[in-house]
């Protein structure tokens, strides 16, 4: 029997976390995070996704995006398998670099999305792979703030307005008060469905 098919509503935002198997790596040096984030680059516009942040973690990453149902599941099965075939090419594996489908939870309100938006950047910090959010280079953060380009998917003037401007994005992401999102994506509840 095939997985049930999940119903994406493509006016709906979903936070989306997908994790290596056995929580293992998925990225080990700057070149994989680089081919990852380039892949992540083409899927996005490939499949019309509006990002509204992500980050990239050595052994999983965090969307939030808003697509249609074919972009949804196609894009995200093509970011994942792609970026599984060159990791075991480069390092000579041929296991799965995934532990399952990624996870996904709808974005119901915006106080949910504030929060999600800043649980994802401030993944680094918590992680201890960074002190400020803006030394980890592989999520939205930086571009948010202006320290980096924002690629034409990321959905920059929304999350702007939505956090009321750049500094006030960056004192709430750094405000000493750990804000989280409204659904913990470490492990999903064994009733979830995955993508």
């Amino acid at each position: 029997m095939g997985r049930p098919l999940r119903a994406i509503d493509p006016d709906s935002i979903y936070h989306v976390m997908c994790r290596g198997s056995d929580k293992q790596p998925i990225a080990w040096d700057r070149q994989d995070f680089d081919s990852l984030f380039s892949c992540l680059d083409r899927v996005a516009k490939r499949h019309a996704w509006e990002v509204f942040a992500w980050c990239l973690m050595p052994n999983h990453y965090h969307l939030i995006v808003r697509t249609t149902l074919e972009g949804f599941s196609r894009g995200l099965q093509v970011l994942n398998q792609t970026h599984s075939i060159r990791t075991n090419l480069r390092y000579g594996k041929s296991a799965h670099l995934f532990r399952n489908r990624p996870h996904s939870v709808e974005v119901l309100s915006q106080a949910h999305l504030v929060n999600a938006i800043v649980y994802v950047v401030r993944n680094p910090i918590r992680a201890g792979l960074c002190k400020r959010a803006w030394e980890w280079p592989y999520s939205s953060y930086r571009a948010t703030v202006g320290h980096a380009p924002a690629p034409p998917w990321f959905a920059l003037s929304v999350v702007l307005e939505l956090f009321g401007g750049a500094t006030e994005f960056a004192r709430i992401v750094h405000d000493e008060h750990d804000l989280v999102s409204d659904t913990d994506l470490a492990e999903p509840p064994a009733e979830a469905t995955p993508v």
